[in-house]
């Protein structure tokens, strides 16, 4: 007789191993892994409920779902996050690198809008502020042009979609200095708040 000692109940720790390998074998395929990501986290929540059903007896079974669970779980999130890179890299999108550009130039405000030094066109923008103190400001242009104006230098800085909204852009133009430096002397917005 086993009186003393309490039976471990197994059903559940053994649906917990079953669905963890199940997940860990299909973690690594395309597309198929979003379905063991399901199976890992059903495998996960059986192998919790096994461990708190068996607190007074062996707990083997249940900590062996868990940890398959957990890791192939682990496995279908770095899978997914190298398949959607490569993709990125295939297709020549990188949803980060966008963001990163937005995050940069969301800074502009009407009132910083309202305040830019510019400079006179005809004594080469002096008195304007320049590109670099812009640029150290509210981060790199969306995108730049050069041409020439009566036969000075002169440079566009674009910054689009400011603030995080369509239809929010800011558009400077700049003049060559003598020192090599772009200073301000026009700019244009629209729908700053």
């Amino acid at each position: 007789m086993e009186d003393n000692k309490v039976v471990e109940r197994k059903t559940l720790a053994i649906l917990s191993i079953v669905f963890g390998a199940i997940a860990l074998a299909f973690s690594w395929v395309p597309i198929i892994n979003n379905m063991a990501a399901i199976f890992a986290v059903a495998g996960a929540v059986m192998g919790i409920i096994a461990l708190i059903r068996n607190r007074k007896s062996k707990k083997t079974k249940s900590i062996v779902g868990l940890v398959l669970s957990v890791v192939a779980f682990v496995v279908v999130l770095s899978t997914q996050s190298s398949y959607s890179k490569a993709f990125d890299d295939a297709t020549g999108t990188s949803s980060s690198s966008k963001s990163k550009s937005a995050s940069k130039s969301a800074k502009w405000t009407q009132a910083d809008f309202d305040a830019l030094k510019k400079g006179d066109l005809m004594n080469k923008g002096d008195g304007g502020e320049t590109l670099s103190e812009l640029t150290s400001k509210y981060g790199k242009p969306s995108t730049t042009s050069d041409s020439s104006l009566n036969g000075m230098d002169s440079k566009t800085a674009d910054w689009t979609n400011t603030n995080g909204s369509m239809g929010a852009n800011v558009s400077l133009q700049f003049i060559k200095a003598d020192n090599g430096e772009y200073m301000l002397y026009s700019s244009a917005a629209t729908g700053l708040k």
